[in-house]
């Protein structure tokens, strides 16, 4: 019974290490689950550390000091002192990553290589459930925006690619039922007649025929959609460009097609009336396009430029800033230049500069496009209530799971930024629907006819928005 106590001798040298502070940098000790007293911040660095595999470098040698100041300065000699000072990487176990194995199985059971074989590691910033496994809707959701956003970029450079890939003709597919118009017989939504194909006839430059069917869109010719190639060379650049009239259309249009495509993966929304979709999408779409373009512009330093769903492209504070001589001197261009800063603006510090402050990540983006999916409009059923709760509950577990591992240290602080932001980005929903009404009442602007339709429709229902006429 004696054999198993520690000494008086060992409780002293507990008692004193404790009160010494963490024995990497000397901060107060939160526990010695690796071998030795540390703080939260060393335990949970180490713990990544190993667990990723990380391999560090430094630019001092090795030689740097690291203490409660400086330890975030160079993690590579933060590492070597963790391991130095007798933190034991044998100790750390994969079922720390988020909640308690499933099942207890005996220690001398399990091989190292099998150790906890029911939660296996993840990749970084993957989403994960409060019981530690991947979750699969919103993880497939992860990745249909990762594809959203780099198709995103083929539209932008030149205007459209050569032929949209499968997802996005589905996307229209699924509009074409889902606004109950039946683009069949009427011209393409979002390309010019010339382009469009004749069902007897293949794709010429002087063609005025309309597509027949949505299928005829994947055999249009998308080479200048919307603009010759030779008339804006810039559009071909990977350098920072200002956005023209027909990005504007472009981001519209991909925000409403990849809205609906997000959506199309709940049930509860794809069990709405026809009418109330489309009322759903004249907010939700432009939500989904706002989340986006905050993430590229967080991205970028200048805290003047707005960034499009293309990370090249921008809107900026100076209506005239990098705007060609020729369109400064249209006509409008002086009514276009009082209306657009005050809009630009509210975007930036709104929805960009909060999302720069925490460096927003790929996964909070997910979680904040699908939150906001149920926050727009009362159009869902009351009896759909509990249902839409159980969805927001899931979000906001995966996303404290999520902060948990990868922002152990300001998770919840994080969590609170993010939700804020979903006021912020409603009030840029309403700036944005002022700016398309105010451009449409006065002529500033032709909008294509999907934005058209589902943007600035006045027939069906009343608009929440002010109005100009």
């Amino acid at each position: 019974m004696l054999g198993v106590l520690p000494s008086d001798s060992q409780l002293a040298t507990s008692s004193s290490s404790s009160s010494e502070g963490c024995a990497v940098c000397g901060d107060k000790v939160n526990g010695t689950r690796y071998g030795v007293p540390a703080c939260l911040g060393c335990i949970v660095f180490f713990r990544r550390a190993i667990i990723k595999n990380s391999q560090f470098s430094c630019q001092r040698n090795g030689k740097c000091a690291i203490d409660n100041k400086s330890r975030c300065t160079c993690r590579c000699c933060r590492l070597e002192k963790c391991l130095r000072v007798g933190m034991n990487p044998n100790s750390i176990q994969r079922r720390d990553m988020m909640g308690p194995r499933k099942k207890r199985v005996k220690e001398e059971e399990l091989s190292p290589e099998s150790e906890y074989p029911e939660v296996s590691p993840r990749p970084p910033s993957l989403p994960l459930s409060v019981n530690g496994q991947t979750d699969s809707l919103l993880l497939a959701l992860s990745k249909i925006q990762e594809r959203q956003q780099s198709a995103a970029r083929s539209w932008f450079t030149a205007g459209g690619p050569q032929k949209p890939d499968p997802f996005f003709i589905d996307g229209i597919r699924n509009l074409d039922t889902l606004l109950g118009r039946g683009w069949m017989g009427v011209e393409c939504p979002f390309a010019h007649s010339s382009l469009l194909p004749s069902s007897s006839s293949p794709v010429s430059s002087s063609s005025n025929a309309s597509a027949n069917s949505l299928e005829d869109i994947s055999n249009i010719n998308w080479t200048g959609l919307l603009r010759p190639k030779e008339e804006i060379a810039d559009y071909y650049t990977d350098s920072l460009r200002r956005a023209r009239k027909e990005d504007i259309n472009v981001m519209f249009h991909l925000a409403i097609v990849d809205a609906v495509e997000w959506g199309s993966h709940f049930p509860i929304f794809s069990d709405l009336q026809t009418k109330n979709k489309r009322e759903l999408l004249k907010e939700y779409s432009i939500g989904f396009m706002l989340v986006d373009q905050g993430f590229n512009t967080s991205r970028q330093e200048n805290e003047t430029l707005w960034i499009l769903q293309h990370d090249k492209v921008f809107m900026c504070t100076d209506y005239n800033y990098m705007l060609p001589e020729k369109d400064k001197r249209l006509p409008m261009a002086e009514t276009k230049a009082k209306l657009h800063p005050d809009f630009v603006l509210e975007c930036i510090k709104g929805v960009g500069n909060p999302m720069r402050d925490i460096q927003i990540e790929q996964f909070e983006c997910v979680v904040l496009k699908t939150l906001l999916l149920f926050e727009c409009f009362n159009v869902y059923p009351p009896e759909k209530k509990p249902e839409i709760a159980m969805i927001r509950e899931r979000c906001l577990n995966s996303l404290a799971a999520f902060e948990a591992v990868e922002h152990p240290n300001d998770g919840i602080e994080r969590i609170g930024t993010i939700l804020l932001m979903i006021a912020n980005i409603r009030n840029c929903i309403f700036a944005t629907c002022r700016q398309l009404h105010a451009h449409d009442v006065f002529s500033l602007m032709k909008f294509e006819p999907l934005v058209s339709d589902v943007l600035l429709n006045k027939e069906e229902f009343a608009t929440p928005y002010p109005r100009f006429d």
